[in-house]
């Protein structure tokens, strides 16, 4: 497991059994501008800037507690407007629409 200076992962990688035996072979890696996934659930890639944090289908504690490092290094503000941005990546920012764009819901 490698991550970047803002805490997030850029490689990943998980091989053997787990806890109750079933296989586990999962893999990321952001590099050139892409990211790439692959595990016994999916695979994808994405291009464009790492602006998400991944989270893999067979993490440890110490992959949950890079993602807790991060995420306690973020503006309180930034947190309230979490979302996952797919069934791998979860967002921390701005809102997705203005205060008064959602009253208008």
């Amino acid at each position: 497991m490698r991550i970047d200076a803002a805490g997030r992962l850029v490689s990943f990688r998980a091989t053997g059994k787990s806890t109750f035996g079933s296989p586990i072979d999962e893999s990321f890696e952001y590099a050139n501008g892409v990211a790439r996934w692959k595990s016994r659930a999916d695979d994808g890639e994405r291009a464009g800037e790492l602006s998400a944090q991944y989270v893999p289908v067979e993490n440890s504690f110490e992959t949950v507690a890079v993602i807790a490092r991060t995420l306690l290094r973020q503006p309180v503000e930034s947190l309230r407007h979490c979302r996952p941005v797919s069934c791998r990546f979860v967002r921390c920012g701005r809102p997705p629409c203005s205060p008064d764009r959602a009253k208008r819901r």
